[in-house]
């Protein structure tokens, strides 16, 4: 009887090591972006040790607002900041915006003062009093179903475990509900840093009369620059895109083995943060740079080239709404120089064809200017604020 041939122990590309129990395996590109395919090369370790810079290119990074507007799944909360106050406020991202919109919102300052913040355009619509008088009554039947013990409270706690990168977080209480979904089944949230602060915006909300004293109505822009809002680490963004170009190369390259022996320089700069290209060299691209690739509508889109010594990585993300780029040294077994990849979002049949002509790759980098990288995205972001201000007492007459 002959004998049987035996599996060659697969390793992992990252770190070297032998593959054993990976599950469903690693995305080829992040599943947050519609991806299907997975890799069974990459060992559990390095998909979760690396699951940070996935987490920063889908969530934080300009990449966020895209996929949710196309996908409309994923984070749709997020917080904007007022810098006239420097303050961090509840939001939620608009589809087709570049920047979020605020959810109404209490927010109680240390000096024992409380702003309702709310949409401008929202606020606009039906006028400071009557925004303030639905929002009032509907918090206050929502503050009494703690109050009465009720079984399903309509009255979230939630304490932050961390402060937001960017501006103050005093004690609020918000709903994640429109004006025009106000209603008394409606919930709201109070998100708080210290436990003090539970039962001190408890205690004020108790006593405040908003429609008693006069109401200051202001408004203001609130992330006038959206970098701000996302306030992303470019080189965890970096890593993320050349984790991508490896693992793209990995799925779709038959005679080219890619590990971490072939490919020391991305492999260590994915992994652990060593090396690689710097932000002047790679990542986001002005739009126009990636027009040439044609990217059809719900799908990605992947251009690899290679010239000698490196490969060239250009993405255009999302029908080509936001691209970036990478490149690395490393070989090339392939019997062409170039591969093209469309990724249909959601499916797991992709697209791959190869050619032997090398085409230059030109592209301008951008890490600042969201009209450049986004500019399917339109910039609104009007904040409304209503101050309270108690009525002078009244002498007593004579």
């Amino acid at each position: 009887m002959p004998a049987t041939k035996r599996k060659q122990p697969v390793t992992c590309i990252y770190c070297g090591e032998k593959v054993t129990g990976v599950g469903k395996g690693e995305h080829v590109i992040p599943k947050a972006l519609g991806c299907v395919p997975t890799l069974k090369n990459v060992c559990t370790s390095c998909n979760n040790s690396m699951s940070d810079i996935d987490k920063e290119l889908t969530w934080e990074s300009p990449v966020r607002m895209v996929a949710w507007d196309v996908l409309q799944s994923g984070v749709h909360d997020t917080l904007d900041y007022d810098a006239s106050t420097d303050l961090a406020l509840q939001a939620r991202i608009l589809p087709g915006y570049a920047s979020p919109a605020l959810w109404p919102q209490v927010v109680l300052e240390p000096n024992g003062k409380i702003f309702l913040r709310a949409d401008a355009q929202e606020m606009r619509a039906v006028g400071p009093e009557q925004y303030l008088r639905r929002f009032h009554g509907h918090l206050m039947r929502a503050r009494n179903t703690l109050r009465d013990g009720s079984r399903r409270p309509r009255w979230i706690w939630k304490r932050m475990v961390r402060p937001p990168k960017k501006g103050r977080f005093p004690p609020r209480v918000f709903t994640r509900h429109t004006y025009a979904e106000f209603s008394d089944r409606m919930h709201f949230e109070c998100r708080y840093l210290d436990s003090l602060d539970r039962n001190r915006l408890l205690s004020f909300l108790d006593r405040w009369r908003p429609l008693d004293g006069k109401i200051v109505y202001g408004e203001t822009v609130g992330v006038a620059d959206p970098e701000d809002f996302l306030s992303y680490r470019p080189r965890f963004v970096l890593r993320a895109l050349v984790k991508i170009g490896v693992n793209l190369l990995a799925y779709v390259c038959e005679r080219t083995v890619v590990g971490k022996e072939a490919f020391p320089e991305a492999t260590a700069c994915a992994r652990y943060d060593q090396g690689g290209p710097t932000v002047n060299q790679a990542g986001f691209v002005a739009n126009e740079s990636i027009h040439g690739l044609d990217c059809p509508p719900n799908a990605h889109r992947f251009a690899l080239t290679y010239d000698q010594r490196s490969w060239f990585v250009l993405c255009a993300f999302f029908g080509g709404r936001i691209g970036a780029f990478v490149r690395f040294p490393g070989p090339n077994r392939e019997l062409g120089r170039r591969v093209d990849i469309v990724a249909p979002l959601h499916s797991p049949d992709w697209e791959i064809t190869t050619g032997k002509l090398f085409l230059p790759v030109r592209v301008c980098i951008e890490w600042a200017d969201l009209s450049r990288i986004v500019p399917s995205l339109r910039i609104r972001n009007p904040q409304a604020q209503i101050r309270f201000e108690r009525s002078p007492r009244r002498k007593p007459s004579s």
